[in-house]
């Protein structure tokens, strides 16, 4: 049974709780990945060739609904939540594991990863919709929220480097590797989608296949940005000692001592007494 005592008792982690940051990495992203494909081809075959809702087509318009990425209130979208909850989860253990600016550092990510977990479920950047349209007016892309999102990302990203230079090297370059991830499907892909889907909804002659695609590229983005920061912070709990700095063979790791000859010091101190 893995507990909070089982990880921290030891000053190095059983080989099972070494291997579990990558064997939740391989079960998540494999799930995820299936789910998000099955749900973009599900969704444009429904959208473009149409299914006939009686019988078996109306068990595959009910599959496809619960799959679909593109939709909310779905299974796709109950686990994109679970997933940043386990992330908040593992950043709150590390917390608990260590002490002053580092545990802060540790509660302020924590924060975060709760904050996207509730947004993911309640569509809360949406309300940013009405920021962008009142600067774009009302003929703003359909996305409008992804211009004051980005600001509002930008202005986050440069508190959490400050936040961030409290946790370990290793982490802090992890957990930026996946927020770039994140960011550039959520907002890189997703304003892209948007102008697909501006042209779908005001009737122009826009192909409907590359917005499917962009939406599944935009969640598979999204699920391995969220994958690799639960990854980075299993690693964290699972070893949570610094990473020691490296020392050259035959030196110390204190401060310099006087000579190694051990002769010298008592030959000195031989020659002193027989003054």
């Amino acid at each position: 049974m893995f507990t909070l005592a089982s990880l921290s008792a030891s000053p190095s982690p059983s080989p099972a709780l070494h291997h579990l940051p990558r064997r939740v990495l391989a079960r998540v992203v494999p799930v995820g990945v299936a789910v998000v494909v099955a749900g973009s081809v599900g969704a444009w075959y429904r959208d473009v060739h149409g299914i006939v809702e009686q019988d078996a087509g109306r068990i595959a318009l009910t599959v496809i609904r619960l799959l679909d990425p593109d939709r909310e209130g779905n299974l796709w979208s109950w686990y994109s939540v679970t997933l940043l909850l386990a992330l908040a989860v593992a950043l709150g253990v590390g917390a608990l594991q260590r002490t002053g600016r580092r545990r802060r550092a540790y509660l302020v990510l924590t924060g975060v990863a709760v904050f996207l977990s509730a947004d993911e479920g309640a569509q809360l950047h949406e309300t940013l919709s009405l920021v962008g349209n009142f600067v774009l007016g009302s003929g703003g892309p359909t996305f409008a929220w992804v211009l004051p999102g980005a600001l509002l990302a930008a202005a986050v990203a440069v508190g959490l480097v400050v936040v961030a230079r409290d946790v370990e090297p290793r982490l802090r370059l992890r957990l930026v590797l996946a927020g770039l991830v994140f960011l550039t499907g959520a907002l890189g892909v997703e304003s892209v989608g948007g102008s697909f889907a501006e042209g779908l909804v005001m009737g122009q002659d826009v192909p409907p296949s590359p917005y499917y695609v962009l939406v599944a590229l935009e969640e598979t983005l999204e699920l391995l940005g969220a994958s690799l920061a639960l990854w980075a912070a299993l690693h964290a709990v699972v070893d949570p000692r610094p990473v020691a700095p490296a020392v050259a063979p035959g030196s110390t790791s204190g401060p310099a001592s006087a000579p190694t000859d051990p002769a010298r010091p008592a030959d000195a101190g031989t020659a002193v007494a027989g003054r």
